[in-house]
């Protein structure tokens, strides 16, 4: 049975569950299907919130390691003009 991750009473579970799929499904190597849980994450998830940051550090390095360029400007552009360690490491690491 799906569950209903809009309805009022499984919406606060949603980012944590998307978050430890998307992890398990990174660690499996199954990076394609990682990716779209991590985007969830950060669609779902507040704009300073650990979850975000994670999501977003762990698509940078998806994007690399898929030669995805598209997913590597969008994590950047979403790094760029924020103040956080996260933000910091992704601009060092990712940005021209």
């Amino acid at each position: 049975r799906e569950i209903d991750f809009e309805h009022p009473r499984f919406s606060p579970y949603a980012v944590p569950a998307f978050l430890r799929l998307a992890d398990l499904l990174y660690q499996r190597g199954k990076l394609r299907k990682a990716l779209s849980y991590y985007r969830e994450v950060v669609r779902r998830s507040g704009s300073e919130s650990e979850e975000r940051w994670w999501a977003l550090f762990r698509l940078a390095i998806i994007g690399e390691r898929l030669r995805d360029e598209e997913t590597l400007k969008w994590v950047v552009k979403e790094a760029k003009d924020k103040d956080n360690i996260w933000s910091r490491v992704i601009a060092t690491l990712w940005e021209g």
